[in-house]
């Protein structure tokens, strides 16, 4: 089957770049026009456009999925999940309060453990911008909404022969809400730090945030990007006496547990927008963390993440994100039915066969 593909215009078009040379792989076109089959947007889609999709085409985003995105709302959702089960808070998320009105309740915290590093976010930031690392309960604290401050997993898992702190980047798919269907990738990408982890210097961005952009602003390395394949991870994790096959057990029980959290706001939020459940589904970034012991930790959800390359020319690192996230979007475009032609039946028919082609994605939901 072929067909025509719509990408967002902007500066964010060049995201789509891997989407598209997979479409024109399959004999796809780029339009500009309003035949498309497959619209691809970095950004939340217009109303114009959700309101006029028709059942046989897709849109690469459920409106509501912006809910996980944004960090206020991932903590207050999971916060409020875990009170219906009669726990105190998420076992996965670490303690989170919103600011300015959590500003008390985390003083408090942070008197109870003075030398314990906390980190301050924006809600809907992007590659980093903003966040910073503070200690003690007289940290200066931003006094406009829209940010969050966080414990920080300041025990890292650290692997043999390597002192610099690293955290994963999970990739799932959902292809619908009504029911909520996920899938999950099994190739998370391992992102580095370039210098070595210390506490002794919480203000240097690059020893704790392995965001591809920070490290960029790392001048002392000639190639600051440092990635690893999950592969190579689990054998190196052996040296650690971390189980690779308990932690990603572990990872997919976060992730189903923070998309059923959320299922309720991201159909209200979708529905409210008039989009057409059918001809949507979304590629979601989980960023994680390993603690010592090899627990993960979930620090934020990415809608629209990163699918471009990051790194030097054909370095090591650019190989191992061109490889994963070729998979990636290959196995995406496969299993929406970009080979088939999309299906306009609802979503609970198109289950089967669309599970037969899921390629290497693991089905996470419904179990």
């Amino acid at each position: 089957m072929t067909g025509l593909v719509r990408v967002e215009d902007g500066l964010r078009r060049a995201d789509a770049a891997v989407v598209v040379d997979e479409l024109r792989r399959r004999n796809w076109a780029v339009t500009d026009g309003d035949d498309w089959s497959l619209f691809w947007s970095f950004h939340p889609h217009a109303a114009s456009v959700l309101h006029r999709v028709d059942p046989d085409q897709r849109l690469n985003h459920f409106p509501g999925v912006m809910s996980l995105h944004r960090k206020d709302h991932l903590a207050l959702q999971l916060q409020a999940d875990a009170r219906t089960r009669g726990e105190e808070g998420p076992a996965f998320l670490p303690d989170t309060h919103l600011l300015p009105e959590g500003a008390d309740a985390w003083r408090a915290a942070a008197r109870r453990e003075p030398d314990a590093v906390w980190i301050l976010k924006p809600v809907n930031e992007l590659a980093g911008r903003g966040i910073a690392l503070v200690r003690g309960p007289d940290a200066d604290l931003p006094e406009a909404p829209g940010w969050v401050i966080q414990r920080y997993v300041d025990d890292p898992l650290l692997l043999p022969g390597d002192q610099h702190k690293h955290a994963l980047r999970v990739f799932a798919v959902i292809t619908a809400l009504e029911p909520l269907v996920v899938y999950v990738h099994p190739q998370p990408i391992v992102k580095f730090a370039s210098r070595p982890f210390s506490l002794d210097h919480i203000e240097d961005r690059v020893r704790h945030l392995t965001n591809p952009s920070v490290q960029r602003t790392n001048t002392d390395s000639v190639d600051a990007v440092r990635n690893m394949r999950w592969s190579d991870y689990s054998r190196a994790l052996r040296g650690t006496g971390v189980d690779a096959a308990v932690v990603w057990r572990d990872i997919r029980a976060l992730i189903a547990t923070t998309l059923r959290a959320h299922h309720e706001s991201m159909l209200r939020i979708s529905l409210g927008w008039g989009a057409r459940l059918g001809c949507c589904f979304d590629l979601v970034g989980f960023d994680l963390t390993l603690d010592a012991a090899g627990r993960p930790w979930l620090l934020e959800c990415n809608a629209s993440p990163g699918i471009s390359f990051r790194g030097g020319d054909d370095s090591p690192t650019q190989r191992i994100q061109r490889e994963t996230k070729r998979t990636v979007v290959a196995d995406l475009l496969t299993l929406i039915g970009v080979n088939d032609g999309f299906d306009p039946a609802p979503p609970a028919q198109r289950l089967p066969q669309e599970r037969s082609r899921r390629g290497s994605f693991e089905t996470l939901l419904p179990e």
